[in-house]
């Protein structure tokens, strides 16, 4: 199964004028050259001698084994972080985890290094250096890594790549190889000719400003030059007074700011092929409603029931449910990525020390202690609002409490009480910084067995046989100390929750959903207002695949728990979900759900969807060599068997596909459902390729000519430059009875 990629992690640069001081050093001696310790994929340490490339935009290296040298591009960087202290990577490199620390680098294709350092110090040099070369800043070079998300940020970006001998200059072949790489179709004499026509000096190669000027002249998109015409008088260029009446055709405020983004010249006019790079850039013309992606939309004063609430299914496991290894950077991964409860289950270990695991499987054990440190330090940085602990206890009472102990004395302040309870307004707002612990509240004996109704023991995802249910029975009353530290309460109810705290919790199988939101929709949703309901995969889902969470969402089920290691189409929408307010994991649920018995209704519309074109389409899984992609559309609404559409095939072009087809798609609750934009590689040998999508919450798409991002089918990696321009036009329709 794919592997999640979470949103983009680089360092900053360098703060003050000491920190500048110590890069600086740094980048001269990697001028020349400088030894350091990697450590390999098999987890021995090696040294290796790492320098700076001529032209300062690169590391590289030349390992014993291979003749030719090995670049690590700034550019390329995606994730750059220290690895976490109880890593196992540590033990396997016999590393000392007191001292050393070591610094992964990861491409948004995973090929990266990590590096060993002797101190914490030299690892934030080496931090603060990455962050220079990649984001610039104040302190910052003026010559800082330009903007990827435009076409010169691209060509900038592939230049790097193709310029092997760092001369400055591309020659025809390795022109050709940038052709391939950018998703170009062309032939080697039509190449060859360009190549003859932009080379000022004659000597058979291009600088980057030639091979720019020759790239921009070859895709521009001409499909685009009706629109163009419609709102400009001269062929050649746009004023600002035409640029305004654009945008607010499109239903935009005119901005000094974005005009000016767009560098037009002293007469205020903006070229073609200026207007053209802002219909196409996601940061500037995005489809998803900017006020989701600068802040929180949503008011956060309501009770926690009242949200979705973004949830991971056993947080641990890094693969499949049955042997895969249990990785402490998995909770890491998942809280930067916005998740706001995660699943721990905890079983004796030796010495008096609880571990999680996935029990009575082949999956490998990791400390509890080192899980809870973990999230002390990475709980609030993607968001500053609630994280649940959903516990699942199989330990004894001696083990119990010492988890307790180690609640209280890592989290401190950060963990919430049962003593806290009847102070506490159980909203988002008021819970801010907080560690909420997920089990049985003192007064309630009810365990949280991931058991709902009409489910099993065998739907916990670990069989359960029934000497493993007398051995869990036979640990009579668990540790009260442990139960002082629950804040939101395991429970079962037995009247659609009107006789539950809105702070309980009852968990159930995705299968009991899906027969509840047929069967009894309306009183589930009633239960859904009224108390928490968690919802979790099937235990035959052994490979850990995902359930579409949007049936649990139309019920109003808050926390909607998902295989955060398995990055599928079910994954992906939870993504697309919680892309609203800032990424932040919670997002209101809409008024009927919240009060089922209400004037509020689920607001049906239709989406009307002209696909025009895209740009910087990749390869899949950002293939080097291979065919040019053969690209197409799909869209549809929460589920593809039912609502699916899609364009026409492009053939041999990735870099600025065309296909003006409109299609219309009908939405049950706009509110809550999402549109799919996916751009598949038609393969006429095999199974057609996923390359890249974007899911969209209906309610934050915005209408008109917008710039659909794309991320990578693969693993979720964003794709700066690449997008499909669509134009979106929403009708609403009169609410069912």
């Amino acid at each position: 199964m794919p592997a999640l990629t979470i949103g983009s992690t680089l360092p900053d640069p360098p703060q003050t004028s000491e920190e500048l001081l110590a890069v600086q050093n740094l980048l001269a001696r990697l001028q020349t050259s400088l030894t350091l310790r990697r450590v390999t994929k098999r987890n021995s340490v090696r040294r290796r001698t790492v320098s700076l490339t001529a032209d300062g935009k690169a590391l590289e290296y030349k390992p014993t084994r291979k003749s030719r040298r090995q670049l690590l591009v700034f550019r390329d960087l995606y994730e750059v972080t220290k690895m976490d202290p109880a890593s196992k990577v540590y033990k396997k490199a016999k590393l000392n985890s007191n001292t050393n620390v070591v610094v992964e680098m990861n491409t948004r294709i995973h090929r990266g290094w990590r590096i060993v350092f002797d101190d914490k110090a030299s690892a934030n040099t080496w931090l603060q250096m990455i962050g220079y070369k990649v984001k610039g800043g104040a302190l910052a070079p003026s010559g800082a890594v330009p903007n990827e998300d435009t076409l010169t940020g691209c060509i900038c970006a592939t230049w790097e790549r193709a310029d092997t001998n760092r001369d400055g200059k591309v020659d025809l072949k390795e022109a050709k190889k940038m052709m391939v790489r950018m998703n170009v179709e062309i032939s080697d004499d039509l190449l060859a000719d360009l190549v003859r026509k932009h080379d000022a000096s004659g000597d058979g190669a291009l600088d980057l400003e030639e091979f720019t000027t020759l790239f921009i002249q070859l895709t521009q998109h001409e499909e685009l030059r009706p629109l163009f015409a419609s709102f400009a008088a001269q062929v050649d260029w746009m004023t600002r007074a035409e640029f305004d009446c654009f945008l607010k055709a499109q239903g935009d405020v005119p901005s000094d700011i974005l005009f000016n983004t767009l560098k037009p010249d002293k007469n205020s006019r903006i070229t073609f092929t200026q207007f053209v790079h802002y219909l196409l850039s996601p940061c500037l013309n995005p489809a998803l409603d900017p006020a989701h992606q600068t802040g929180v939309v949503d008011e956060m004063t309501h009770p926690l029931k009242d949200y979705f609430i973004n949830s991971s299914h056993n947080t641990y496991l890094s693969g499949d449910q049955f042997q895969s290894s249990s990785q402490i950077e998995m909770y890491r991964r998942a809280l930067l990525a916005g998740c706001r409860c995660v699943e721990l289950d905890c079983w004796d270990g030796k010495d008096n020390d609880p571990v999680i695991y996935h029990g009575h499987t082949r999956t490998s054990k990791i400390r509890f202690v080192d899980v809870i440190d973990t999230i002390r330090r990475h709980a609030f940085t993607a968001s500053p609002f609630p994280v649940i602990l959903s516990l699942e206890v199989h330990t004894s009472d001696e083990q119990s409490m010492v988890m307790a102990d180690h609640l209280r004395t890592i989290l401190g302040d950060m963990l919430m009480t049962a003593k806290d309870i009847p102070n506490m307004m159980y909203t988002p707002e008021s819970l801010k910084g907080k560690v909420l612990v997920k089990w049985k509240l003192p007064h309630n004996d009810v365990d949280d067995a991931k058991e709902g109704l009409a489910g099993s023991d065998n739907d916990s995802g670990a069989a359960r046989s029934p000497s493993q249910k007398a051995e869990a029975s036979s640990q009579g009353a668990l540790s009260h100390l442990l139960r002082s530290c629950v804040t939101v309460g395991a429970f079962k109810t037995s009247d659609w929750g009107r006789d539950a705290e809105p702070y309980y919790i009852q968990s159930y199988v995705e299968t009991v959903v899906k027969e509840l939101a047929l069967s009894h929709r309306d009183e589930f949703i009633g239960q859904t207002s009224r108390m928490m309901v968690r919802v979790y995969p099937k235990g035959t889902r052994i490979g850990s695949s995902n359930y579409n969470p949007t049936t649990a969402w139309s019920v109003g089920a808050q926390l909607v728990a998902l295989n955060y290691q398995t990055w599928d189409d079910d994954m992906r929408l939870n993504d697309g979900m919680f892309s609203l307010n800032k990424g932040c994991g919670y997002v209101l649920k809409p008024d009927y759900l919240r009060n089922p018995s209400g004037k509020a209704k689920a607001t049906p519309c239709t989406i009307t969807v002209t696909v025009l074109s895209g740009t910087q389409i990749p390869k899949p899984s950002l293939q080097k060599k291979g065919d040019i992609a053969d690209p197409y559309v799909k869209l549809y609404i929460n589920k593809r068997d039912r609502t699916e559409v899609k364009t026409s095939v492009v053939r041999n072009n990735g870099l600025n596909p065309y296909w003006m087809e409109t299609f219309t798609l009908a939405c049950e609750s706009k509110e809550i459902d999402l549109l799919t934009v996916k751009v598949m590689d038609e393969d006429t040998t095999s199974a057609n390729d996923s390359v890249c999508e974007m899911v969209i919450p209906v309610r934050a798409l915005r209408t008109g000519y917008r710039a659909v991002p794309m991320k990578l089918c693969k693993n979720g990696a964003s794709l700066p430059g690449a997008s499909i321009l669509c134009k979106f036009d929403i009708v609403d329709l009169p609410p069912q009875s």
